[in-house]
């Protein structure tokens, strides 16, 4: 019985010994680590102190080049992730009339495109799964909430707008947002700015449009529009209703260029490649910029087309197209 106490106590005493050793080495070397970190530390100092003008142009140069780096991650980072929020982004595109360098006038290209256009896009072409046209705000527009009086932005957008885009809704439904004419939504701010934090749904506020105060009702509340949005707007009512104001049959033609247009194509549609349809199409409405341009010299499609852009991208010919469409 002793000889086994005795085994067991030298076999632990071998392992506490082991053990000590171990503790020993791990602990020498975070000494030395420690120690010769220090010193790195006590030399550079010294350093600085010797060479003051040169250890600031170091420390400074690095210090504002990291500075630029990182403003210029998150601006890449910014562009990269613009309308990336929308769910359907990649069949999202923005309508175009690009105009070819002629004479001594620079190629250019714009946005803003006629009333009808969308409407045609939707029924001529089976590509074409839903449209939003947009008003821009232009200028603030006197605003009646109560007794209080202000001036506000206010845009217009088709009905189907919550339904293609994926802006967020805080309060009423996006299928019914803008469904009546009088309807209107509100953003975050623009709510807390006219109500303050009372919930404003279902209230009635009058907007003036043209020269008399008109009724509409808050449908909705919406959240902020992103910052890395290519669509801002405070206040936002249905589109229909400019179809139907005093000034609206004047606007109903094919050669006024006031609204952005966009388009949802359906998955999978050959659209962007069936430059034939496209071309009847842009025939079908402008049949006299054919006859126009059959007088110029060189080929009709040098002259002026529509073309469809991801809806992030701008009018630019630095921009590439992913469809040219709507060649004359």
């Amino acid at each position: 019985m002793n000889t086994v106490q005795t085994s067991v106590t030298k076999q632990n005493l071998s392992y506490d010994t082991k053990m000590i050793n171990r503790v020993t080495k791990a602990d020498i070397i975070d000494s030395k680590t420690s120690f010769m970190f220090k010193n790195y530390f006590k030399i550079a100092i010294r350093n600085f102190a010797k060479q003051k003008t040169l250890a600031f142009i170091n420390v400074f140069g690095l210090s504002v080049g990291i500075a630029f780096f990182s403003l210029f991650m998150l601006y890449a980072v910014n562009e990269l992730s613009f309308d990336s929020f929308n769910k359907d982004v990649n069949n999202i595109y923005r309508v175009c009339l690009w105009h070819e360098a002629k004479g001594d006038e620079q190629a250019q290209g714009s946005s803003y495109q006629p009333m009808p256009l969308a409407p045609a896009l939707k029924q001529d072409l089976s590509g074409v799964a839903n449209y939003v046209r947009i008003r821009e705000a232009v200028s603030e527009s006197f605003i009646k909430a109560g007794n209080k009086v202000s001036r506000e932005e206010i845009s217009f957008a088709d009905p189907l707008f919550f339904s293609v885009f994926s802006f967020q809704l805080k309060s009423g439904s996006p299928v019914t947002a803008l469904k009546d004419l009088h309807s209107v939504v509100l953003t975050e701010a623009t709510a807390e700015n006219l109500f303050g934090k009372t919930d404003p749904v279902g209230k009635i506020i009058e907007i003036k449009v043209e020269d008399k105060f008109e009724p509409f009702i808050i449908t909705a509340i919406a959240e902020n529009p992103p910052s890395n949005s290519s669509i801002q707007f405070k206040m936002l009512g249905n589109f229909e209703y400019l179809v139907t104001a005093p000034s609206g049959p004047a606007h109903m033609n094919w050669h006024r260029y006031s609204y952005q247009t966009y388009v949802q194509l359906k998955p999978g549609s050959n659209l962007p490649f069936d430059k034939k349809t496209l071309i009847e199409f842009r025939r079908k409405y402008y049949p006299e910029k054919k006859q126009n341009q059959e007088r110029m010299v060189g080929k009709a499609e040098d002259q002026e087309r529509f073309s469809i852009f991801s809806h992030s991208q701008q009018c630019t010919q630095t921009q590439k197209f992913l469809v040219a469409l709507f060649h004359p």
